[in-house]
């Protein structure tokens, strides 16, 4: 998977990962923070909020996938969304 380069874009998320320990700067929907709770023991969001901060400022790589998600039946694209990163971050091996 390509790596994320654009450096406006990671720049957003170097910051606002660096306020991982304020309410606020890093959400989530309820079906996410669901998942959290059930399959990362019990983890709040800004547990993983924190992992992710740790993860970038120890070297690691955001991978930058193409949004896929429709809408309505429309394209994510025709909805101008496709600018949008969906993003995953992974491990460095």
């Amino acid at each position: 998977m390509p790596s994320l380069t654009d450096p406006v874009i990671l720049g957003q998320f170097r910051a606002v990962l660096a306020n991982w320990r304020y309410t606020g700067y890093v959400t989530a929907k309820d079906v996410v923070l669901d998942w959290i709770a059930n399959e990362l023991g019990g983890l709040k969001l800004k547990d993983v909020a924190k992992a992710m901060h740790d993860f970038l400022q120890g070297g690691g790589v955001i991978d930058q996938i193409p949004e896929t998600r429709s809408y309505s039946g429309r394209s994510a694209s025709k909805l101008s969304l496709s600018s949008l990163p969906v993003v995953r971050i992974s491990s460095m091996s």
